[in-house]
C-alpha cells in the first residue's frame, strides 16, 4: 500500500491554467499508481469575492470529474495562506504534501521522484523539481530576444547553483509542515522563505521536471520588484547575487535580450524602494487582472 499523497494548488485569478494543471496532475504516476483511497487533490482559490469568481468556478466544475479534488476558497489573498490553508485541511492520513503553481505543468514521473528524495535523502526537509521555461520546448528562431536570454540565464543559474526549492513545485511532510508552515504574509514568497531558513535540508531533483510560462518583460518587471522587496523584508542582502553562476556567452540576439532585462532590473529596484511602506500591495502577485470590457 502506497503512502497517502495530498496534492496542492494554490491559485488567485487564473481560470484558464487550472485545467491544463489538474489533468497533469491526474495523468502522472504518483497519481494514477494509486488507489482512489490513497490520494487527493485540493485546489485552495483564495482572494475571493463571491461565489462568481471565475477561478473557483472553473475548479468546481472541473472537480465534477475527479473524484479525488476538493476546491477550497479563501477571502483573504496570498499563496502562502493559501498553501497552509491546505495544509490543515489535508487529510490527517496523509505523509506528505506536495504543492504546485496552477500554471505549472509537470512530467508523469515528476511528483514520484520528489517525494522518493523527500523519502530517501537523509536530512531532508524540502524536496523541489527542477523547473525549466517552457520556452525550451519551442524552436529557437520563435523566441523573442528577451525570452532567448532568459532562457539561457535561467539554465546557466541552475546548472552552476546548489540544492534549492522552486515556489513552482516541492514537496514537504505533513506533520512537519504542520509544526513550520509559510509566514502569512504576502511580504516573503515560499520558496525565499524555505531557501533561506531551511539551508542544507533542501533537495533539488533533478530529474523531476516541470515546465512554466516565462513572464513578459512587463510581468517580469513587477515580478522582480517584488522579489527585492521580499528580500528587504527578510533582511535577505543580495541574494540573488549568490546565485549567478558562471559567465555566459551570448548570442547576438541574447545580448539584446540582456539589455532589456538590465533595463527591467533598474526599473523593479526603483519601484521597489520607491515607497516599501504602502507599496506592498500591487507588489504581491505577477499576476495582472484582465481588463474589463
Amino acid at each position: 500500500m502506497a503512502d497517502f499523497l495530498t496534492v496542492g494548488i494554490p491559485v488567485w485569478n487564473d481560470p484558464s491554467s487550472i485545467t491544463r494543471s489538474v489533468r497533469a496532475i491526474t495523468r502522472s504516476t504518483a497519481w494514477t499508481e494509486r488507489k482512489a483511497s490513497e490520494r487527493e487533490l485540493i485546489v485552495c482559490v483564495n482572494g475571493v469575492r463571491s461565489n462568481k469568481d471565475p477561478t473557483l468556478v472553473a475548479a468546481r466544475e472541473l472537480s465534477k470529474s475527479v473524484p479525488q479534488m476538493r476546491v477550497l476558497s479563501l477571502k483573504p489573498r496570498g499563496k502562502n495562506i493559501a498553501i497552509n490553508y491546505i495544509a490543515k485541511k489535508s487529510n490527517p492520513a496523509s505523509r506528505t504534501l506536495f504543492f504546485c503553481d496552477a500554471d505549472v505543468l509537470l512530467k508523469r514521473q515528476t511528483i514520484e521522484r520528489v517525494i522518493d528524495a523527500l523519502k530517501t535523502r537523509k536530512g531532508v526537509r524540502f524536496a523541489g523539481a527542477l523547473v525549466t521555461p517552457a520556452t525550451s520546448l519551442i524552436p529557437e528562431r520563435s523566441r523573442s530576444s528577451f525570452k532567448s536570454y532568459f532562457l539561457k540565464r535561467h539554465k546557466n543559474r541552475v546548472e552552476n547553483r546548489g540544492d534549492f526549492v522552486s515556489g513552482a513545485g516541492w514537496a514537504v511532510e505533513r506533520e512537519f509542515f504542520l509544526k513550520n508552515p509559510l509566514p502569512p504574509t504576502n511580504k516573503i514568497a515560499d520558496d525565499v522563505f524555505i531557501n533561506t531558513n531551511f539551508k542544507g535540508r533542501i533537495a533539488l531533483v533533478r530529474n523531476a521536471k516541470a515546465f512554466y510560462m516565462l513572464p513578459a518583460p512587463k510581468d517580469r518587471l513587477f515580478q522582480k520588484a517584488r522579489y527585492v522587496a521580499q528580500e528587504k523584508a527578510q533582511g535577505v542582502k543580495q541574494q540573488s547575487k549568490k546565485s549567478k553562476g558562471a559567465k555566459m556567452k551570448l548570442t547576438l540576439k541574447e545580448r539584446r535580450g540582456l539589455i532589456i532585462n538590465k533595463a527591467i532590473d533598474k526599473l523593479a529596484k526603483g519601484l521597489a524602494t520607491v515607497n516599501p511602506n504602502v507599496g506592498w500591495r500591487n507588489l504581491s502577485s505577477t499576476k495582472l487582472r484582465a481588463k474589463k470590457k
